[in-house]
């Protein structure tokens, strides 16, 4: 049995010890973009969240679950 989940799952301790994975070479697809917003109305732990996550240690966090992070963001 076989299909398509995102790397970050992959990369879970649940999926790890049922089977393998390889990753689809990058050059078959155009990059998947996800961004992040900050609404106008925010409240202070939405800011908090936010600024927090532009910072190396989280930026380190998504690259060890096997997020591509494009350089100068966040």
């Amino acid at each position: 049995m076989g299909g398509i989940i995102a790397y970050s799952q992959a990369l879970a301790p649940q999926f790890m010890s049922g089977g393998k994975y390889i990753l689809i070479p990058s050059a078959f697809h155009q990059p998947l973009g996800q961004r992040m917003v900050l609404l106008k109305n925010s409240g202070e732990p939405a800011k908090r969240f936010y600024e927090y996550l532009g910072r190396e240690t989280a930026r380190k966090i998504f690259r060890k679950n096997g997020y591509a992070l494009e350089s100068g963001e966040g």
